[in-house]
């Protein structure tokens, strides 16, 4: 059976929602550790995915299944006013920079590579105010 990009978006937030009671999942993304800094994510697994809602940012490492998407471990949760991001375009990715307050730098790869990548990536950018770079 073949997912859609849809289907496994929905899949994601349902995921997510239910790692979150009491706290309204408004998108996700599927993020990776940057290649060009692996030091930069320290403790974070190779597949993450990052929900949004309106007051936090959480971190999950995930597992993908035929039908569903199991949440092994939540690993990070930051209150979504005390994170800056920068984006930095790059080709077939672009390395999102979650600046903390404390002074904690995490950088994690976001792919860009196709129309399912955009399809995956744009709640979660509008959700943040990131918006498309070039």
């Amino acid at each position: 059976m073949t997912t859609s990009v849809e289907e496994l978006l929905e899949m994601c937030k349902m995921a997510a929602q239910s790692a979150t009671p009491g706290q309204p999942v408004r998108a996700v993304a599927i993020l990776g550790r940057a290649s060009r800094k692996p030091r930069a994510a320290r403790g974070f697994p190779q597949n993450v995915m990052m929900a949004v809602t309106p007051t936090r940012l959480m971190s999950f490492e995930y597992k993908p299944r035929q039908n569903r998407i199991k949440i092994v471990r939540k690993f990070a949760d930051w209150p979504r006013s005390v994170v800056d991001i920068e984006v930095e375009p790059g080709e077939g990715a672009r390395l999102l920079r979650f600046r903390l307050i404390d002074g904690t730098n995490v950088e994690l790869a976001q792919p860009t590579s196709g129309a399912q990548d955009e399809t995956i990536n744009a709640s979660f950018d509008a959700a943040l105010g990131i918006g498309r770079s070039a």
